[in-house]
């Protein structure tokens, strides 16, 4: 994550040099050897340690961007230009998720297909780390076929998807949100070919324990896809307002018009 921010890998390059100056200062006291090591492997570990910090703390930021505050364009500008310096697997992985997301949120499947069938998944190596990100990709997958309206592609993602939720390490809590997002994709899919059998429920209850505002607008959105199938206009007015207030940029606020 460092290498993602300039000034955080040029304070990290200028942690380690302080610290080997602190070495050689430490070697011409006569300092005992073993003292010196344990020294700078402390020392790099905790400039290391801030760094990281300081970088998650800034990706954070930028999530929230688009999930708190839905304005996607913002998310997507501030996004692209990280990208230039992401090296290794688990950033072109992170940045091809992301990007997706982006994308559609701002309603083109298209561009967010692209980055996503930029990443080969069968030579990606795999770990703990990689795993529970390669769910956020597959839900991504399945949400572009979705917005495609190719049913059989989004299942097939979503299958992958659950084949991964059913075997990655994580804790309850962590697996049972992955859950809710694959049990409620396949309920979104089913209300998009006119089946609303057990949707309301499922919406209104996933509305109870969201804390993304980006998910909110989401839910409301095939929430008032619901009501307006059953006739009851005004609820699905309601939800129509607080997409319009709340909705940023996102695609969600032009659907509904």
């Amino acid at each position: 994550m460092i290498r993602l921010y300039k000034d955080l890998t040029i304070g990290y390059i200028l942690g380690v040099i302080a610290g080997v100056i602190l070495a050689v200062v430490l070697i011409l006291h006569d300092a005992e050897i073993f003292a010196i090591y344990l020294f700078e492997f402390l020392w790099i570990g905790i400039i290391r340690y801030l760094c990281n910090a300081a970088a998650i703390k800034r990706i954070n930021k930028l999530i929230a961007i688009m999930n708190q505050e839905c304005h996607a364009q913002e998310f997507l500008r501030q996004l692209v230009c990280l990208q230039e310096n992401a090296k290794g697997e688990i950033m072109e992985l992170f940045f091809a998720t992301n990007l997706a997301a982006a994308y559609l949120n701002l309603g083109d499947a298209d561009t967010a297909l692209f980055h996503l069938q930029n990443i080969n998944v069968d030579t990606t190596k795999r770990s703990r780390g990689k795993d529970k990100m390669f769910i956020v990709f597959y839900n991504n997958y399945a949400m572009a076929y979705m917005q495609k309206q190719d049913w059989e592609a989004a299942m097939d993602m979503l299958s992958r998807m659950k084949n991964l939720i059913d075997t990655v390490k994580a804790p309850l809590a962590v697996k049972q949100t992955y859950e809710n997002y694959h049990r409620l994709k396949c309920i979104r899919i089913q209300a998009m070919q006119g089946n609303y059998e057990g949707a309301e429920e499922a919406f209104m209850n996933a509305l109870e324990h969201t804390g993304s505002l980006l998910d909110q607008i989401s839910l409301i959105y095939f929430l008032r896809d619901v009501f307006l199938y059953e006739g009851r206009w005004q609820e699905a007015e309601k939800c129509r307002e607080f997409i319009r207030e709340n909705g940023g940029d996102t695609y969600y606020v032009a659907k509904v018009g």
